[in-house]
């Protein structure tokens, strides 16, 4: 048996582990280094586009998210074609939560976590 194969992949998964280490890393620089210049963009030659991604999360009373996890369990327990109805009155229940939250991040009860990242897309 080749014994220099395995040894062979296991640097290469070693190799790959340290450039996603690094990889990491620099997308942090590379936010700092657009957010300083207030860019959103940058156009990279003819290779692609690094841009800023922003995404919100929203943590709402416990009051909603304890009825929300409730519906969501018993849509799971009349997920049969017999209980139709009652899955259908789950789902009408799911879209009155959704509405509450809607509600709850107009009025700011909701708590916003803003986080952004750098992506990459390629031309």
């Amino acid at each position: 048996m080749n014994n220099e194969i395995f040894k062979e992949y296991l640097d290469i998964e070693e190799t790959l582990k340290i450039a996603e280490g690094r990889k990491k890393e620099l997308k942090g620089l590379l936010l700092e280094e657009m957010k300083k210049a207030e860019l959103q963009n940058v156009d990279v030659e003819d290779r692609g586009t690094f841009y800023i991604r922003t995404s919100k999360k929203y943590t709402f009373s416990d009051v909603v998210e304890s009825q929300e996890k409730q519906a969501k369990k018993d849509i799971k327990e009349y997920s049969e074609p017999l209980l139709k109805q009652v899955s259908d009155y789950e789902e009408n229940r799911l879209k009155t939560i959704e509405s509450i939250k809607a509600e709850e991040i107009e009025t700011g009860t909701a708590k916003v976590e803003e986080t952004s990242s750098v992506n990459f897309r390629k031309k």
